[in-house]
């Protein structure tokens, strides 16, 4: 198996989150699916993903049908971005809530809570990039 480069079919393997007691985060399991490409070793190592490890970076895709979200949850050790490639959705990132589509972006600050819901008629597809600070 290579280390650092990966086929679409190699790193396509679904995820569907964490449990509510995986020590990650508070969040129930997704309702969604993600296909995780770069993530840390030690949390995603075991998971056979297909992903390529990191040691602090995160990146996946997420892909919610309407209705579908992720709930309220915080990561006191991360800074998370997402970005809208498709449908809409509706974002909370500490007290701001806003509704964004295609090419709508936020910035999750360490330690703010945060958690979205697909909203309209089109599947959102959102790209999750994230990093563990030391």
């Amino acid at each position: 198996m290579y280390k650092y480069i990966r086929t679409g079919e190699e790193a396509r393997r679904r995820f569907e989150g964490f449990a509510a007691d995986s020590g990650i985060h508070d969040a129930k399991t997704q309702a969604g699916d993600s296909y995780l490409q770069v993530g840390p070793a030690n949390l995603y190592g075991d998971m056979n993903l297909g992903n390529l490890a990191s040691e602090r970076l995160q990146v996946g895709i997420h892909n919610y049908e309407p209705g579908k979200e992720h709930d309220l949850h915080s990561h006191p050790t991360w800074e998370q971005f997402y970005y809208v490639i498709s449908g809409k959705v509706r974002l909370e990132v500490g007290d701001e809530k806003r509704v964004v589509g295609p090419g709508g972006s936020a910035y999750i600050p360490p330690g703010v809570t945060h958690g979205f819901q697909a909203i309209g008629t089109e599947r959102l597809v959102m790209v999750l990039a994230g990093c563990i600070l030391d």
